[in-house]
């Protein structure tokens, strides 16, 4: 939770070149990251389920970015 409402991005994504973007407003809201977070801790906890369907959607989305609006973009 705290660096993605910082930088929004986390230690791994950032050695990758990853980073989340909310759709909904230009900032993200605490509410809005924390939201993510949860969906995130729920998709884990089913068996990493609601990551592995980020592999057969159209936009490549996990649970967490379908649930909370938001996306993951490559940044130079």
């Amino acid at each position: 939770f705290y660096f993605l409402f910082l930088w929004r991005k986390t230690l791994g994504m950032s050695m990758v070149g990853l980073e989340v973007r909310f759709h909904a407003d230009t900032r993200q809201s605490p509410g809005a990251v924390l939201l993510r977070t949860t969906f995130f801790i729920l998709a884990v906890a089913c068996l990493g389920i609601g990551l592995i369907w980020g592999i057969f959607d159209r936009e490549a989305k996990c649970w967490q970015d379908i649930l909370s609006d938001s996306s993951i973009v490559r940044v130079p």
